[in-house]
């Protein structure tokens, strides 16, 4: 007999919706996750580009103190693929855990940034 496995999800809110007025030229902003009740969590995060520029960059650091404090090395980084007045998204998938994110506009134009809902998986259940 064939087992059915059944994942169990929950959702975290966005808690970075799209700024209208974006960010400037070589500057980061921070978001915090936390999801240690879960398994893994997955997080995708979007940039609305003004103009054409230099790809945005996104840096995961982990806390290991509940988040009092976080790696001053990042455990992972990636890029978000430039293109001219678009919006772009990408995902990362992460263990439980309290981390960092860094979302540098690496670029000489604005750019608008955004951590839309997670989703957590926190439990398999087999039938």
């Amino acid at each position: 007999m064939a087992t059915i496995s059944t994942p169990v999800l929950a959702y975290v809110a966005t808690i970075l919706a799209l700024a209208s007025g974006g960010v400037a030229q070589s500057t980061t902003i921070l978001a915090t996750v936390n999801f240690n009740t879960a398994w893994e969590g997955q997080i995708p995060i979007q940039i609305r580009y003004s103009n054409v520029s230099a790809d945005a960059v996104i840096f995961v650091y982990p806390s290991n103190d509940g988040g009092v404090t976080f790696d001053t090395d990042p455990m992972t980084s990636f890029s978000i693929p430039r293109a001219q007045g678009t919006t772009r998204q990408v995902s990362v998938r992460l263990p439980t855990g309290q981390y960092q994110l860094a979302l540098l506009n690496s670029g000489p134009d604005s750019a608008s940034f955004a951590v839309l809902t997670q989703q957590l998986l926190s439990a398999v259940v087999n039938v």
